[in-house]
């Protein structure tokens, strides 16, 4: 083998090598870096941001939440979930070149099942949610007037009566529940489905 041909091979080893480094190694030691650090999730902040709006809207749907209290459960939800998923082994980063999106994609969501990731995040809502949402009655003004409005159809049939007499009882029955001291908000609830008082449980108690 002439010299010529064993520079040509020496000079594609080497270009081999530096792009082996370069796209493979070095990727992996900055995910293994990220993930030792405890620092991955951080990163995905704007990402799980937009999961925990679309999920708090669902669960939340026809509450009268203030904008400014809706923010700062959000907030706070996605700062429990940053500084858990950190703590965890479920990876967020991965390295392009060695694992296709797809697959890593499955093998995290596995991940998040193993770790029991819905529960934990329910968990993390339901104490958000009572840290930030205002503990009275008026954030359920439109649930209540579209009950009673329904309850009032066939006894008030014309619209605009029906809709000041579905004011006014709603009014009412907002003011009864406040001075009953009903709390609307359960504060031992662990779960979505018992975060909520509803106002026939109030009015049963009293």
């Amino acid at each position: 083998m002439n010299k010529r041909l064993l520079s040509i091979i020496g000079t594609i080893t080497l270009i081999g090598i530096v792009l082996v480094l370069k796209f493979v190694v070095q990727p992996m030691i900055e995910v293994y870096q990220k993930k030792e650090s405890r620092q991955g999730w951080t990163e995905a902040r704007g990402e799980l941001k937009g999961q925990i709006k679309t999920m708090t809207a669902q669960a939340f749907l026809g509450l009268d939440l203030p904008a400014a209290n809706t923010t700062k459960m959000e907030d706070c939800i996605v700062d429990k979930s940053i500084n858990y998923l950190n703590t965890t082994d479920c990876d967020y980063h991965y390295v392009s070149t060695t694992t296709s999106k797809s697959a890593h994609i499955k093998k995290q969501e596995a991940c998040l099942k193993k770790i029991g990731w819905d529960k934990t995040l329910e968990g993390f809502t339901v104490e958000c949610a009572k840290k930030n949402i205002p503990n009275n009655w008026n954030i359920a003004d439109s649930i209540l007037s579209a009950e009673i409005d329904k309850s009032l159809t066939r006894l008030i049939p014309e619209e605009e009566k029906r809709k000041k007499a579905v004011s006014c009882v709603v009014k009412a029955t907002i003011g009864a529940l406040e001075e009953g001291k009903c709390n609307i908000i359960n504060k031992d609830a662990e779960k979505l489905e018992s975060l909520f008082t509803s106002a026939a449980e109030c009015f049963k108690k009293h």
